[in-house]
């Protein structure tokens, strides 16, 4: 009795890691439909477009700067973004008018670029990643997988497993230690 008690125990611990990883391909599948569907819908072109396939990214540049300088770890990064959903609902935005324009403002919020420490883990991964691929000056759309945003858990009004799409402007570089030539 021990040995089938075991015997179900096990099976039933292998059956939860198949189910586990069935079920991130499913979602990873239904999020890249869901991020088609948005482009289509959307009519999105861009200057470039890159697919991450094994990852579920899709990045679509709406404007190359050609400054050929992409963010390192350590900078400090001023970005102006608008945070959607896929059912384009926009979540967050640092850009005021924006906010206003979708009924989300809030008169006690300071709108003004996003500054934040690139690659020390402040943001969510995916956002992170984004700002990675673009150079200064860039203007992109980022398509973000639910396991690179909140994941499984959500955050605040963010439910679980939620893919996330970003519109980045990637604004300008201020280094750690850089001298300010006073």
């Amino acid at each position: 009795m021990k040995r089938f008690g075991l015997g179900l125990l096990c099976c039933l611990a292998l059956i939860s890691c198949v189910s586990e990883s069935e079920n991130a391909e499913v979602l990873r599948e239904r999020e890249r439909v869901a991020f088609e569907e948005y482009i289509t819908a959307n009519d999105i072109v861009g200057v470039r477009v890159e697919r991450e396939p094994a990852l579920g990214f899709i990045f679509i540049w709406l404007e190359e700067s050609g400054s050929d300088v992409k963010p390192q770890a350590l900078d400090t990064i001023k970005v102006d973004y608008v945070g959607r959903l896929v059912n384009n609902l926009v979540f967050d935005t640092s850009i005021d008018s924006i906010a206003r324009e979708v009924g989300i403002f809030d008169p006690r919020r300071n709108y003004q670029p996003f500054e934040y420490i690139h690659d020390v883990g402040s943001v969510v991964l995916g956002f992170d990643y984004a700002i990675s691929k673009m150079d200064y000056g860039d203007r992109m759309i980022a398509f973000i997988p639910s396991i690179y945003a909140y994941g499984a858990s959500g955050q605040g009004n963010i439910r679980p497993n939620t893919p996330l799409i970003f519109e980045l402007d990637l604004l300008s570089k201020e280094t750690e230690g850089e001298d300010s030539g006073d």
